[in-house]
């Protein structure tokens, strides 16, 4: 098979500012409510260029959405660093309210009402909040990936935000050096008031439990206790300075005994008492700007990180607890304090190369983790509780699922989306080699190059965000965009004197008037895909209709929606009752009756996050953020079934969807994050044999227990009865026609090779030493009975010299048996090879299925162009971290 190996990909991911979890008490699916669901927080990655990532946690870390951040709407050049400024996001906040404020005990004033009134708050999915330097406190609609509510700070850059515990207030900490406050109680965003100012900027800021009081760090070195009654400062504490200049306080958190404890610029940690506001403690225990702060629930252990990147924790120690060490004695004789430490210093790992800016920790079982962000890129994962005795496990520094890449088959054209660019690449071709050649060559050879890849095609847009997905047909001919308002359209033709010259025209009629009904707000797409005949475009609007649309009359102007389908937007007994109410093609099935006003009321709404077209272009399949799935007929424009819920996807939702080729096309392939695998037959509507022998824990282990999430489906047209599985580590070979095999199988084919050819090596040398022995054996047996006919023997040893004694290879004596003629026996030394390779986890007379190839990574995609010629698109992170600032210089021995 000839592989096109692309690294000449330049997408760079932006820095990690900000990280949170959803409160523990936040149902386990943001946006939508799924009754009788287990509780798991939602963790938000913040990155500076305004993106909001959202990670399933309960699905072992599985990217499931993205919030597109602001965009450029002035300029395409990417070196303006002023624009870059004002998209930068600083902070991101979860709030679940689930107690009642003095205003609704008002209210309801009967237990039986408040009783109520809790459980409905309770049933709220969690909300999310973010803030940067463009001066806005956003709100998002978690299913629509758009604004929910948005006030202005009112000072200017907002460096800091907090949610009381209560979680119906926000502390917002500003340019202008004021602390203000926002209410959010009863699904609101409004403005309160502002505290007293002061002179120097607001870098961090946390509230005391009991929510009277609210503690802040600044740049001026000072610690500020501020009463929230009165919005006065109410006591300082300072830091020490850093020669004469103040220290600033970059991060600061409260424990649930009231606890304050900052980091500042010297790289100390300090804990305050909170009574006294005095120092309690304090730790030098990292060289440069301690960034950010975390703590466990029960407020027993802290982290710190920054600017030097190695992540420290510190563990509360009662006081007759065990005795310290004296590193932490010295700790303490630093800190003044003649009581026995309270805090030790546990340990510290390096998990990235740059500065760290954000850590969240969540120990609630059975997540237990620990994660880290920063200057480079990479989210890295940890478990919390026994850290830092466990390894790390980084994220991709591009998204995982939902790709950033489209590849054009047909075109040999490969498309890279960034914020709001698009770039085009020609890929190149190697010199054809015969049958016979390629038969020959080991996987990893070279082939020799005869077109060089080229950069043919890049757009810069002027877009509202950044753009949220992009498509490209099969024939290269067309691209489709969009950012968080609508989505464009642009035909893109060759030339036919130059091959690399592309011309590209906006369809100006692109997105056709009645894209969505008048009714809903927003034309912007989740997903975005054409048809494999290039004559049609689906779009996944961000209010989950699936929208058919005609693209062959561009000539006139015209682009006719065929139909559009609302499957997604209720659940199926409503739109089943409803659809009989459909009046035309336009009718969205399952819309809800309208209210007195006319206006029509939404049911619950998701957000499409996979989409696939089966090969003849007949069947569309699209799954949503719980894990629905619904199939389309492209034919005849009506929807054909729902995809059963295999095994537990409300706990392990859908990573990537597919269909077979050739003669199977019809039949789809859904994989989950817990990486099982479903074959389903659209036609028969039930899961194939293969799918209903195999598809429950019976694939091999190597699979099972990788930590990659399969990211795409993708089929070799000369291999019908294959599937291929890419993840950003492996590629996975499938073969649907045969049993996966030995679970205890190694799969890895690189390594499966290197063990192979090792074991052959051992058995070769053993085989050569027995030989050896065999030979002297058989010498000194004649000489000896040269020696018994001249009468004597001169050997002093015993005459027996084959004892097991003198035979030091134990795997060797089992195989020391020699035939009369004093030649060895072959089947006992190829048995020899069986056993080992079957110990080691390969079998000797078969290729494996399932058989994975890690010699390309990171994957961003991959695709087949052609029969047997596939694509793989990597994005590594030693070429990414060229673009990367300088990273802190620690001083070693010796230099």
């Amino acid at each position: 098979m000839e592989v096109h190996r692309c690294r000449f990909g330049d997408y760079v991911p932006s820095a990690i500012n900000s990280l949170a979890f959803a409160p523990p008490s936040a149902a386990h699916n943001v946006g939508s409510i799924k009754p009788g669901g287990i509780k798991y927080p939602y963790l938000a990655v913040g990155r500076a260029n305004g993106d909001i990532e959202i990670w399933n946690t309960r699905a072992g870390f599985t990217l499931e959405k993205t919030i597109p951040g602001q965009g450029n709407n002035t300029t395409g050049n990417k070196n303006n660093s002023s624009s870059n400024k004002s998209q930068s996001l600083e902070v991101v906040v979860w709030t679940h309210q689930t107690k009642l404020t003095k205003d609704d005990l008002e209210i309801f004033d009967e237990p039986e009402e408040q009783e109520s009134a809790i459980n409905r708050l309770r049933q709220a999915p969690p909300r999310l909040f973010s803030a940067g330097l463009n001066a806005a406190i956003v709100e998002w609609d978690l299913a629509t990936l758009n604004p929910k509510h948005v006030v202005d700070s009112y000072g200017g850059s907002v460096w800091c935000m907090a949610a009381n515990n209560f979680q119906t207030m926000l502390a917002v900490g500003t340019e202008d050096g004021r602390v203000r406050l926002f209410d959010i109680a009863d699904d609101t965003l409004e403005y309160v008031r502002s505290f007293d100012p002061i002179k120097s900027r607001i870098l961090c800021i946390s509230w005391i439990p009991g929510d009277e009081v609210i503690v802040t760090g600044s740049a001026d070195g000072t610690i500020r206790k501020w009463d929230v009654e009165s919005g006065h400062c109410i006591s300082r504490m300072t830091v020490e300075r850093d020669g004469n200049e103040p220290s600033l306080i970059w991060s600061i958190l409260t424990l649930p005994d009231g606890t304050i404890v900052s980091g500042d610029s010297r790289g100390q940690v300090t804990f305050w008492d909170n009574k006294q506001d005095v120092v309690s403690q304090k730790f030098r225990s990292h060289e440069a700007d301690i960034l950010c702060l975390a703590a466990d629930e029960s407020g027993r252990i802290v982290y710190s990180s920054g600017v030097d990147p190695k992540i420290t924790v510190y563990h509360r120690k009662n006081s007759d607890g065990p005795r310290h060490s004296d590193a932490n004695k010295l700790h303490a004789n630093r800190s003044g304090s003649r009581r026995s430490p309270k805090w030790i210093v546990a340990g510290f790992r390096r998990y990235h190369t740059h500065d760290v800016r954000a850590l969240a920790v969540d120990t609630t079982r059975p997540v237990d983790v620990l994660v880290s962000g920063g200057v480079d890129t990479q989210l890295a994962t940890c478990p919390a509780t026994p850290f830092p005795e466990k390894p790390q496990r980084r994220m991709p520094c591009f998204p995982p699922m939902h790709s950033v890449v489209s590849i054009a088959s047909d075109a040999r054209l490969f498309m890279q989306r960034q914020n709001s660019s698009i770039k085009v690449w020609q890929l190149g071709s190697a010199q054809p080699a015969s049958g016979d050649t390629m038969a020959l060559l080991e996987t990893g050879h070279d082939m020799p190059v005869l077109k060089l890849p080229k950069n043919v095609l890049r757009l810069d847009l002027k877009t509202s965000s950044a753009l949220i997905s992009s498509a490209i047909s099969k024939n290269g001919s067309w691209i489709a965009a969009s950012d968080n308002v609508l989505v464009r359209l642009f035909k893109v033709t060759k030339d036919d004197t130059h091959e690399d010259l592309f011309t590209v025209k906006k369809m100006a009629a692109f997105p056709p008037k009645n894209l969505v009904p008048k009714h809903l707000k927003f034309q912007n797409a989740t997903r975005l895909a054409f048809t494999p005949d290039s004559k049609k475009l689906i779009v996944c609007t961000s209010e989950s209709l699936i929208v058919v649309v005609d693209i062959t009359k561009y000539e006139d102007d015209e682009f006719p929606v065929l139909k559009r389908f609302a499957h997604h937007r209720e659940t199926e007994e409503e739109w089943d009752e409803d659809k009989e109410n459909a009046e035309d093609s336009l009718t969205i099935i399952g819309s809800h009756p309208s209210n007195d006003s006319g206006i029509v009321i939404l049911k619950q709404v998701r957000t499409i996050n996979n989409i696939a077209i089966s090969s003849d272009g007949r069947y569309l399949l699209t799954t949503d953020s719980l894990s629905y799935g619904h199939v389309f007929d492209l034919e005849k424009l009506e929807y054909h079934a729902s995809l059963p819920q295999f095994g537990n996807t409300s706990t392990n939702p859908y990573t990537a969807i597919g269909f077979r080729c050739g003669q199977y096309s019809h039949q789809i392939v859904a994989c989950t994050s817990d990486r099982n695998i479903f074959v389903w037959d659209a036609e028969t509507k039930s899961l194939i044999d293969w799918s209903k022998k195999y598809s429950h824990d019976t694939f091999p282990k190597n699979f099972k227990n990788i930590g990659d999430k399969v990211s795409s489906i993708i089929t070799n047209p000369a291999e019908p009865e294959c599937i291929y599985l890419h993840a950003p580590m492996f590629i996975c070979r499938v073969d649907l026609s045969k049993p996966p095999g030995d679970p205890r199988t190694l799969l890895n084919v690189t390594k499966r090779k290197r063990i192979e050819q090792g074991i052959f090596n051992q058995v070769s040398a053993l085989r050569k030493a027995a030989k050896a022995r065999a030979q002297l054996k058989l010498s000194k047996q004649s000489h000896k009975t040269t020696t018994s006919n001249g009468g004597g023997d001169d050997d002093d040893d015993d005459d027996d010299d084959d004892d097991g004694k003198n035979n030091k290879g134990g795997d060797q004596q089992s195989f020391m048996d020699v035939s009369e003629d004093g030649m060895d026996d072959d089947q006992e030394w190829e048995e020899m090879v069986v056993n080992r390779l079957n110990e080691a986890g390969i079998v000797a007379d078969e290729i494996p299925n399932f058989g994975m190839l890690t010699r390309y990574q990171p994957i961003m995609a991959s695709n087949f162009l052609k029969d047997n010629e596939m694509v793989v698109i990597e994005r590594s992170w030693a070429d990414l971290a060229v673009s990367l600032p300088p990273a802190f210089y620690r001083h070693k021995y010796g230099t």
